[in-house]
Parts: structure tokens; C-alpha cells; sequence
């Protein structure tokens, strides 16, 4: 059963499985896009018996505030933090995994990082770890001045192209009124960066069973991010699958049912 809710003006989703089992998954979607998208994986997870959950972050989706545009990404941790706290009240006897995806996994991490103990297994598509390359330095230190006096201003343009190489999937995203397609926001560039520049350090801190799936083609969220969590985490359980010619959205490439079978599988061995 799918169905829709809201916490604090973000709107969440839920996917309920007929048998169930006492483990939850949460599902944390990238930047610009909605979780709405990611209702195949949600369908095949709650087949599987597991209980997902899913929020859309500020400025996304059917949530509140300005469209792709984040303030402040600590505001954006403590949100998750705070659903993540009201669902395991909502089901005391759960275990939880944790699934994200681009931006998305870089706020599962930092959630790993905050609730660390509750936290049973972390899995990540094309984290948000290394940005994209190719960004001059001038252009990033006038980015930090515009961010200052005009954060919502639209300043780097959106590889969308890069998301996926079925041009289907992007016609959709394209088309899609709850996806934002435009520039990206200083404001949002420059926290994104703060995020990822204060993560670094503490990725020796990760423990928890460790996924980590890219596209060696992805040129949104450099693989070289999740290569060098992989050497950093101390989890014993790590893992990372490079899968050849695939684009950002890997779940997305004609090669999705693979990667599919790869996370599901994985989940099961660790929550079951």
C-alpha cells in the first residue's frame, strides 16, 4: 500500500507491505527531483516485505520553500534527524536502513553520522561526495560572494543530459512540474559544498554495513567520491559497485533491474 503524509510542511511517503517484516527502509532522493520518482524501487522493497519510508526535502517536490533553493543544509540534516527519530518512536521494535541517492546520500551519511546507532545499513547511489570537476576557481570564489548577497540566484547550469542514457528518462524529468530543471542557486551551491567539505574528515567514523553503487560514467557526482569513502569508512562490511557506461541515475539506465537486484540483495544478507 502507497500512500502520502506530511511532517513539519515536507511532505513524506510510505510504502506498506502486505507481510510485513520489522524493518524499515529510508529513502532520501537527490537534488532538483522528488521521491514520487523512485516508486519502482519503493514497490519492489515493499515486495520484499520491507516497510519505506520517504521525504521530500525542503524546496523539493511537494514540500515547502523555495523550488531546489536550501538555506541552510543544517536545517536540512536536523529535519531528517527529526523524522527519522518520530518514525523509530512510531516503531520501536524496527531495524532501519538507509538508502540515498546523489544529494540524497550525502544526507544519509550525515544521518549515519548523527544517529549511528540506529542506523543498520547504509546503502548509496552516486553520492554526492566529489561534485562535479571542472569548476573554476573564480567562478567558485564569486559564487561565494553572490551567495552572500543574492543566495537564490540561478548561477551554474543543470547537466540534466547526465542523469541517465535512456533519453526517455530525461524527456521525463524534463517534463516532470515537480522536478526543478534551472540553474542551480548559489546559495544551494555553496551549502552543498559546506556539507561535503565538513563531511570528509568524519567519513572514518561510518561503521554501519556499507553499499556504495556508481556509474563509471557519472559526471554529476564524481565517481572518485565514493572511491574515497570506500578507503575512508572503517566499516567491516563495505562494498562498491562500479557499474561500466552508466550515467547518474543508475536505477534509471536500461541496466536499472541489475543494480536493483544488486542493492536488494545486499539488503537481504544484512536485514532480514
Amino acid at each position: 500500500m502507497f500512500r502520502e503524509s506530511i511532517f513539519r510542511n515536507r511532505a513524506t511517503l510510505v510504502w506498506e507491505p502486505r507481510e510485513a517484516r520489522k524493518i524499515g527502509v529510508l529513502l532520501l532522493h537527490g537534488y532538483g527531483e522528488h521521491a514520487r520518482r523512485y516508486r519502482t524501487f519503493g514497490d519492489r522493497l515493499a515486495n520484499d516485505g520491507y516497510h519505506v519510508f520517504a521525504i521530500e526535502h525542503m524546496g523539493h517536490g511537494k514540500s515547502a520553500g523555495r523550488r531546489a533553493y536550501i538555506p541552510d543544509f543544517t536545517v536540512l540534516r536536523e529535519e531528517t534527524a527529526a523524522w527519522f527519530d518520530l518514525l523509530r518512536q512510531n516503531h520501536p521494535d524496527f531495524r532501519w536502513g538507509v538508502f540515498g541517492h546523489s544529494m540524497g546520500g550525502l544526507i544519509g551519511t550525515w544521518l549515519t553520522l548523527d544517529r549511528p546507532e540506529h542506523v543498520s545499513a547504509l546503502m548509496l547511489s552516486g553520492p554526492l561526495i566529489d561534485p562535479p570537476a571542472g569548476i573554476p576557481e573564480v567562478v567558485k570564489r564569486v559564487a561565494r560572494v553572490l551567495a552572500m548577497v543574492a543566495p537564490i540566484l540561478p548561477a551554474v547550469p543543470f547537466d540534466v543530459e547526465g542523469i541517465c542514457r535512456d533519453p526517455e528518462v530525461v524527456r521525463r524529468f524534463r517534463a516532470d512540474p515537480l522536478v526543478y530543471n534551472g540553474k542551480i542557486r548559489v546559495g544551494t551551491g555553496i551549502q552543498l559544498e559546506n556539507a561535503i567539505r565538513d563531511l570528509l574528515p568524519r567519513l572514518g567514523e561510518i561503521q554501519a554495513p556499507l553499499w556504495i553503487g556508481h556509474g563509471s560514467l557519472d559526471r554529476l557526482a564524481m565517481p572518485s567520491g565514493s572511491l574515497r569513502m570506500l578507503q575512508l569508512a572503517n566499516s567491516p562490511d563495505k562494498e562498491r559497485k562500479l557499474y561500466n557506461g552508466l550515467y547518474h541515475e543508475i536505477l534509471n539506465e536500461p541496466e536499472g533491474e541489475v543494480v536493483l537486484h544488486d542493492i536488494t540483495w545486499w539488503l537481504k544478507k544484512r536485514l532480514s
